[in-house]
């Protein structure tokens, strides 16, 4: 790795721990009382935020720049995870994605494909790793490893 992709690395780093402060208003206090379809759109919310993406692009279809790509398929991760799960179909995540009215919706298997694909990435990449216990802290769970799968559980608060 060269001098210049560590420093880049670096100032990526340290640009989202100071994001991460920004996040206290996308908290799970949005997400309580909600429908499931508004719980959907306030994860996309919060890691289109978190990855300083515009939010139209990462849901929309024509987009397929990689980062655009990969934080949609976290936030399928997540709705398919553990407590952050939500009851959609492949197909309905798909449709709940593609927000223009005038787009095809994701299809099923392209949802399957990027659940497994960042459900396969997990082990081998901190990075992801680091992402998406840093997304889940923003929406109120916990990232933990439950024997060799990874999951989200709801963090219980902790009483003074």
């Amino acid at each position: 790795m060269s001098r210049k992709d560590d420093l880049l690395d670096e100032l990526t780093s340290i640009f989202r721990d100071r994001l991460s402060a920004n996040f206290d208003k996308l908290s799970a206090d949005l997400i309580k009382g909600v429908t499931n379809e508004e719980r959907f759109l306030t994860y996309a919310e919060v890691i289109a935020n978190y990855y300083c993406i515009q939010y139209e692009k990462m849901m929309s279809k024509t987009t397929r720049e990689m980062e655009y790509r990969m934080a949609r398929q976290v936030l399928w991760w997540f709705v398919r995870t553990g407590e952050s799960y939500l009851p959609f179909s492949l197909s309905k995540i798909g449709r709940l994605t593609a927000t223009d009215q005038d787009e095809e919706p994701f299809n099923h298997a392209t949802v399957l494909h990027g659940v497994r694909k960042v459900k396969d990435e997990i082990p081998s990449s901190f990075d992801l790793r680091q992402d998406i216990m840093n997304i889940a802290s923003n929406l109120d769970f916990k990232f933990t490893k439950n024997g060799s799968k990874y999951t989200t559980v709801k963090e219980i608060p902790v009483e003074a």
